[in-house]
This record gives C-alpha cells, structure tokens and sequence, in this order.
C-alpha cells in the first residue's frame, strides 16, 4: 500500500472520531448533538367517530339464468368493503344447494338446485373452463372485483362500468368474466343503497 494512501486513510479515521469543542461527536455524515431535556407533553387521543353504512342488492349481474347478491360497506360515498355471490340452478349431482332448494326446485327445474358459486366454487369454475375456456376460478374472479372497488368513491366506478365490456375487465385486475360490468355495477348498486 502506497504511504499517500496510508496517510489518507489514517487521517480520515481521526477525522471522523474528532470532538468539537461543543461536545459535538462527528463521525461521517452522521452529526450527534446533545440536546437539552425537553418537558414532554402529554397528548391526548380522541377517537373520530366513523359512520359506516351497508347496502345489499340482488342484481342480474350475469345473464338471464343467475342473480348476484352483492353486499357493500360504504363510508362517506366510498366503498370500504363490498361481498359477492351469485345464484343459478346447478346439477343436483355435482353441486349443494342453498337450504330448502330441494322443495324449492321441484316444480321448477328437474335434477337442478339452486346453489351459490362460491360453494360450489369447483363444480362450477370446471364448467366455465369446459364451456368457456376461462383459466381463473369463479371464487378468484369476485374476489379480484372486490379488492378492486374497494376504496373506490360510487362515481369513480360508474365511470368505470360506463367503458366497454373489455376495458372494464382490463381495469379490474386478476378478473376475466365477460360479465365483469355486471358485478362492478351491482356492488355500485349495493353501495347506493346502503343506509
């Protein structure tokens, strides 16, 4: 090692442990001081009191055959959570359906229930892959839909849902169902009624 840079390094090191008179310690870019005790105050928490509405709406957010029951918490026009599920007869073989939908299918549709998607998350995203091709689940699909409204004020999603089909489904990140503005318009719809 060169004796410059011996000398350079010896001398940034007692540069860097050096005290000011002040009682200052320097050491690099960090500048220690001692100051002064300070009387801390006490502070006192108040809590804000936050209104908090629900809203819940059965919507035809896919179709003829299904209906939706979206549910949404809205505080000051904004959602703050919103919960999707949506109904349609399914085979009776496959799928569970919603209590009594036995009594209830029997003069409507035979060998059919009427059952929730999400509880027959499996049966029915097999469906839509046969059918549809889709590669995203439906239980993955609401789910992407809702953390997407969420935080989101009524107007900016009905701003949303007034774009095309596609373009909804590109601005809702994780969702692929072609009927992406139907659930998006339903959790508005839930949210207007919330009281």
């Amino acid at each position: 090692m060169s004796l410059c840079l011996v000398a350079a390094v010896i001398v940034g090191m007692v540069g860097c442990g050096s005290t000011e008179k002040d009682g200052t310690t320097q050491g690099g870019n960090d500048t220690q001081t001692e100051a002064p005790a300070e009387k801390e105050e006490a502070t006192e928490t108040k809590a804000e009191k936050v209104t908090l509405k629900i809203g819940q709406a059965d919507f035809a957010a896919h179709g003829t055959k299904a209906f939706a029951v979206v549910t949404s918490v809205v505080k000051d026009g904004e959602i703050v959570l919103a919960y999707i599920d949506e109904f349609q007869y399914m085979s009776a073989d496959s799928s569970t359906g919603v209590p009594n939908s036995e009594g209830m299918a029997e003069n409507i549709i035979e060998g059919k229930v009427l059952g929730s998607k999400r509880d027959n998350n499996e049966t029915y995203s097999k469906n839509m892959t046969e059918k549809a091709g889709s590669t995203v689940a439906i239980d993955a699909n609401f789910d992407a839909i809702q953390e997407f409204v969420q935080g989101k004020k009524i107007s900016e999603l009905e701003e949303v849902t007034g774009k095309t089909p596609e373009e909804v489904i590109d601005a809702v990140t994780g969702a692929t169902l072609a009927d992406t503005t139907g659930y998006v318009t339903a959790v508005v719809e839930a949210a207007k009624a919330a009281k």
